[in-house]
Formats: C-alpha cells, structure tokens, sequence
C-alpha cells in the first residue's frame, strides 16, 4: 500500500520520537526535525513538572479514602459510605469520557475528519468555562454540573487523543 506523508508529518508531532526514527533512516525532511524536536521540548517539561510535583502527588496518596486526590475538597467527591472516592465529580466523568470516547472510536474505526476537531473543542469549552467561572468568581457549580462537564470534557478530550493512536495504526498497517 502507497504511504501518506501527511500520516508520517502528523506523527512526528504526536508520537515520542518518530521524527528522530524517520530522520534515522534517511528521510530528510524538515517536519520531522521539527516534530522530534516538539516531542523533545514536551519531554523536558514533562521530566521538570515531574520532579516538581512529585512529592506533592506522593503526599496525596496517603489521603485516598479520605479526601479526593485532585482537589483535596471532601463535598466535590462521590462517596460511599464513608470512603470518599479517588477522583472529584469532575475528573471520574472526565475519565468515564476519555474511555467511552476510545471504546465508541474503537468499534466504529472513525476516520479523521475537520467536523470531529471543532466537536472536540465545542465539548471541552464549557468545562473550561465552569472551571474558570469557579475559580475567578463567587460562582460554584453543583455536582451535578461539575459531572455533566467533565464527561462532555472526557469525550472532547478523548477525540484529540484518539486519531493519533489511529494514524499510528494506520501507519504500521500501511508500511507493512
């Protein structure tokens, strides 16, 4: 099968170091110098904020149960009983989105289309904006909302992340 350049350009910016392999192997093309370079700066930062927040992440495990890991604020988390669930309302939605959208791209095989980018967007919007709202103003929003917005949220999130995984797929697939 005939391979797409613009799979192996739109790789090089979302797979760790596929540039530096396409550069490896003799293709000289400033898209993937470019890509391995974008991917190099990520990991930077990713190294940097890890070592950061480390021990902060470290201390939060030893509330599991008690207090929510991502916001530490009791009344925002699912409880059961009197264990108190891992997550906020808002990050277990987020994370119910980000794998129900996977699953649902998984059974379908959906191919990258302009539409699914702006449905991306149009989903992540308004928990930015509730977010936001809460953080700059008086405003809180209920549970309910919070949940609601960070499923929507997970889905748009889901969406961004999928089609590299399913270039990469059909990459593989295609240089076989």
């Amino acid at each position: 099968m005939h391979k797409n350049k613009f799979d192996e350009a739109y790789l090089s910016f979302f797979i760790p170091f596929f540039g530096l392999i396409q550069l490896l192997q003799g293709k000289k093309r400033i898209i993937y110098l470019l890509g391995f370079f974008v991917n190099l700066i990520v990991c930077i930062l990713l190294l940097y904020f890890m070592g950061k927040y480390l021990p902060i992440l470290l201390q939060r495990f030893t509330i599991i149960g008690k207090k929510p890991i991502c916001n530490l604020k009791e009344e925002r988390a699912i409880h059961i009983g009197s264990f108190v669930f891992i997550f906020c309302y808002r990050c277990t939605f987020l994370i119910i989105g980000i794998f129900s959208s996977f699953f649902c791209y998984y059974l379908k095989r959906v191919k990258l289309r302009i539409f699914y980018v702006l449905f991306s967007i149009i989903f992540i919007i308004p928990c930015l904006l509730d977010g936001l709202f809460q953080l700059l103003t008086e405003y809180t929003s209920t549970n309910f909302l919070r949940a609601i917005t960070g499923l929507f949220a997970g889905i748009g999130i889901g969406n961004f992340a999928y089609f590299p995984f399913a270039r990469w797929n059909l990459y593989i697939k295609n240089s076989k």
